[in-house]
């Protein structure tokens, strides 16, 4: 399944498939939000109780990231995340503790998530926000 929803992710042709053929956002993978959450939960569980390979996981993730790096809008966003990643992977390879993981993926969420919000023109900024209440 996870091969599945990484694919789905990755190739906008299942997006334009899941929109009706009208357009591609991403909106229509909300919906399979809580697959890719169980994937994720089932890798760290994995991971944390040392079921994964590291001479696999490796060379797949840097495949896999290059790809989104180079087919993203962000570019140096995604090398910076990247390499983040694996220095928290060799981290965890040689002192295996998993706050060592845990903590600062939770900070590379909420700073993907500020980024993204930043491009969003949809939304008020907080200072408009702020603004509208203190006048």
């Amino acid at each position: 399944i996870g091969i599945i929803l990484v694919a789905v992710f990755l190739f906008d042709i299942f997006n334009f498939i899941l929109n009706g053929t009208m357009y591609i956002d991403a909106k229509s993978l909300i919906p399979l939000l809580p697959l890719y959450i169980c994937v994720i939960a089932i890798f760290f569980r994995d991971l944390f109780e040392k079921k994964i390979n590291y001479k696999v996981l490796i060379p797949v993730t840097l495949v896999l990231s290059l790809y989104i790096c180079f087919s993203g809008y962000l570019r140096l966003h995604y090398l910076a995340e990247i390499a983040i990643i694996f220095g928290l992977l060799f981290v965890y390879y040689k002192k295996p503790n998993k706050w060592l993981i845990i903590v600062p993926l939770f900070f590379l969420m909420l700073g993907n998530a500020y980024l993204h919000n930043l491009k969003d023109t949809l939304e008020l900024r907080i200072e408009t926000f702020i603004d509208k209440f203190t006048k």
